[in-house]
């Protein structure tokens, strides 16, 4: 698979990785989360910034809320499109650049899921990110980001970790190969995938490690306010052994 130079997430994401690491569904408790913390009850409109093949997103469009979803992959756009589609559920989904993107329409909730942030050491492209997020929501809408705990990631730190897929082609493996990056407050990994008939894939790819408090200035540094964070996509308390740091920020009501 060929990646962008400078823009590793180019080209990185594919069916296979989607497979391995993105769960078909939210839990009840994470949908919990949303309804009754973040606000995505039924006639909500909400933005899911980075949705992938669009498991909140049409889990969130059946609970009745108006959602529309971004992505730059065409590939899990149209799975979503389909499946949207199959289940007879109307979303608006868009193939696009979410450093760029803010709907035409104010929302009540942002979400951005799954590790689908700090893509690069420079944090004031991240903060783009974050700044459309703040632009689509209306004064007094919510953001949730949903970002690893770099605590965690830090003292359970694994240098190499080897996953399996069965597909009806045969099994993949998949080798992830980490180090972290202290000057740069990055987790830097290659992926290698060996597919069914022996073909070798090298992708990199690199995270920022935001930690809480840092996640925290960032997101107050574009204009969010009331900052919430924790531990799990519940609501659960965060510490160190937590794997998630998942912030729940506000639009204010009035601009300073």
């Amino acid at each position: 698979m060929e990646q962008t130079a400078g823009k590793w997430w180019e080209g990185f994401f594919d069916e296979v990785f989607a497979r391995l690491m993105m769960p078909s569904t939210p839990t009840d408790g994470e949908l919990a989360f949303l309804t009754e913390r973040a606000g995505a009850r039924p006639g909500a409109r909400v933005f899911d910034q980075c949705c992938g093949e669009g498991r909140v997103t049409l889990a969130l469009a059946a609970r009745g809320c108006e959602v529309v979803g971004v992505d730059a992959s065409h590939a899990y756009v149209g799975r979503a499109r389909e499946r949207a589609a199959e289940l007879g559920l109307s979303c608006d989904l868009r193939v696009d650049d979410a450093f760029e993107f803010t709907p035409e329409l104010p929302c009540d909730l942002a979400i951005n899921w799954h590790t689908s942030f700090g893509y690069t050491e420079d944090d004031g492209k991240n903060a783009q990110m974050l700044e459309r997020a703040f632009e689509a929501l209306r004064p007094g809408g919510v953001m949730v980001l949903d970002y690893g705990n770099a605590a965690h990631v830090i003292g359970n730190f694994q240098p190499a970790t080897t996953m399996r897929l069965e597909t009806d082609a045969g099994e993949w493996l998949a080798i992830r190969e980490s180090r972290i990056d202290l000057e740069a407050g990055m987790l830097r990994q290659i992926w290698t995938f060996i597919a069914p008939d022996g073909k070798i894939d090298r992708r990199r790819g690199d995270t920022r490690l935001y930690m809480p408090r840092a996640l925290r200035a960032l997101l107050e540094s574009v204009g969010f306010a009331s900052v919430e964070l924790f531990g799990d996509r519940t609501g659960g308390p965060l510490t160190t052994d937590s794997p998630r740091c998942l912030a729940l920020a506000r639009r204010p009501l009035t601009l300073e």
